[in-house]
């Protein structure tokens, strides 16, 4: 029964979790570092293996969009992904890479992060260029040659 108990209470607990804390916990579990950078004004974040440096080829996984509605009506309030399936393809890949997440996602509070930022501006102009400026600083940090 004690066994039963701790069972319900653990999957209780994590069933509380944020998207971003289940992000996190992989990633620690992965030995991945986490880089917080300001890409254009916004705070975003790049996770890369501690071991990458001088890298010739550095391989970027950009994160999908995430939850930006809920039931496809209403703009979600975290739409970090809960699948982070470019952190999990980082975590497979051999070499250097880096995991570049989107302006305003894992709950990185910004006056200029807004519901529309995740929703219909998606794919602005603006935020291309955060995640471009995301990929250029995750090449600075590894010394990559080539991305």
């Amino acid at each position: 029964m004690r066994i039963v108990g701790t069972a319900c209470l653990s999957f209780l607990v994590s069933a509380c979790a944020s998207n971003t804390d289940r992000i996190e916990d992989l990633a620690r579990e992965s030995h991945l570092t986490r880089t917080m950078f300001d890409a254009e004004g916004y705070r975003t974040f790049i996770y890369m293996r501690p071991n990458t440096s001088a890298a010739d080829r550095l391989t970027v996984f950009l994160e999908g969009d995430g939850v930006p509605w809920r039931a496809g009506i209403v703009p979600s309030t975290d739409p970090s992904t809960a699948h982070p399936i470019a952190l999990r393809l980082l975590m497979r890949t051999p070499g250097a890479g880096a995991d570049v997440a989107r302006p305003c996602y894992h709950e990185l509070p910004s006056a200029r992060c807004t519901p529309e930022l995740w929703t219909n501006a998606r794919y602005s102009v603006e935020v291309v260029d955060a995640m471009a400026a995301t990929v250029r600083e995750a090449a600075r940090l590894a010394a990559a040659r080539e991305i």
